[in-house]
């Protein structure tokens, strides 16, 4: 048991142990349930329709997204005006991650097209 505290007391100076309580991870959960996700891909596009419910907002979301053919690049847009714009990240050849920062309780829509970089 010493080896294993002095193991977690170095990783967590260095930044590398995330720790959380039981109440921070449960607020999470109850977070991400407030949050439905629908889609429909229509070729090289998806129709993505956003919801969060309840009367205060969600912070960090994220939504994976499974793209439709190898290495290809993800470009959101919103349909509506003032929405929040997520930041999209590649995850690997055939995943890609749209973040929020933040997403108000109500329901957003988005447009998102695919390319293929190699064409």
């Amino acid at each position: 048991m010493p080896g294993y505290l002095a193991e977690v007391a170095r990783l967590s100076r260095s930044g590398m142990l995330w720790a959380a309580t039981g109440g921070h991870v449960d607020a999470w959960w109850r977070d991400r349930q407030r949050i439905s996700v629908a889609g429909l891909l229509r070729g090289h596009r998806l129709e993505m329709d956003v919801t969060v419910k309840g009367d205060r907002p969600v912070e960090a979301a994220s939504v994976l997204v499974m793209l439709p053919f190898r290495r290809a690049v993800a470009m959101v847009r919103n349909t509506k005006v003032g929405e929040p714009k997520p930041v999209v990240r590649q995850i690997d050849d055939y995943r890609s991650q749209f973040v929020f920062s933040r997403l108000n309780p109500g329901n957003y829509a988005y447009q998102i097209n695919f390319t293929d970089p190699q064409k």
